[in-house]
């Protein structure tokens, strides 16, 4: 019988770390890549992949190489993840326009909107790849400096109120189980509806890993895309 997804189990053992550049297209107005990138999509998506279709994961720890098979595999979902025509590049550009704290900030989004849907496939046994938002477009157009990672499980209370912890599988930080997207509800606005005002709610978010520095995560949504069932020579 298939476990709880566990990222010392069902991640990579491999780092996310390839060479060249990533995208069969070029994004105008945009910074190109470097020289080193990653397929964290990719791998979130694969990691996925194998875990709906109960198969281990490939065992190699080496990054695997173009024209290889497992390469050419995480390559393809990368793509998968990132919509139709890049749609989900363009999500993670919109969102990093907004502002944190406003009734339709990154902050309200995630609360109101991503996190349920999170929740909903989580609450079905089914891990999900999910877009974290660190860079604000006021400080750079790097949209690469982004982030995509699966989350798994929600951490106790299991009916989050203030505060909850989201437990991720990193594709930067292989073989740990212990990453995880720290949420505290906090007001984000206060809007009048007649003759009162009402309190609009927001996710604070913080990306903690032990024994490095916290990272603030602006917002985070869902990245929707169809499971594909791996290659059986991988």
């Amino acid at each position: 019988m298939r476990g709880a997804f566990q990222p010392t189990v069902h991640g990579f053992n491999f780092r996310n770390s390839f060479s060249g550049y990533p995208l069969p297209f070029e994004i105008p107005y945009l910074a190109q890549a470097s020289a080193s990138y990653g397929l964290c999509g990719g791998m979130s998506a694969a990691a996925c992949d194998f875990y709906a279709a109960g198969r281990a994961i490939p065992a190699t720890d080496t990054v695997p190489t173009k024209d290889t098979p497992l390469y050419d595999y995480l390559y393809q979902r990368q793509l998968a993840t990132l919509g139709e025509s890049g749609a989900y590049i363009l999500k993670f550009l919109a969102w990093m326009a907004l502002p944190d704290d406003n009734v339709h900030g990154t902050r309200s989004l995630t609360y109101h909107e991503e996190f349920p849907a999170v929740r909903r496939e989580l609450d079905q046994g089914r891990p999900v790849v999910i877009g974290l938002v660190y860079i604000n477009s006021r400080e750079s157009l790097q949209v690469w400096e982004n982030h995509q990672v699966v989350a798994y499980s929600i951490g106790e209370p299991a009916e989050p109120r203030t505060s909850f912890a989201l437990r991720v599988y990193d594709p930067n930080l292989p073989q740990r189980d212990d990453v995880t997207i720290s949420c505290e509800r906090v007001r984000v606005a206060r809007v009048r509806v007649i003759f009162w005002w009402r309190n609009v709610y927001g996710l604070r978010c913080v990306q903690r890993v032990p024994g490095r520095a916290d990272r603030a995560v602006r917002g985070f949504f869902v990245m929707r895309h169809s499971r594909r069932t791996p290659p059986a020579d991988l």
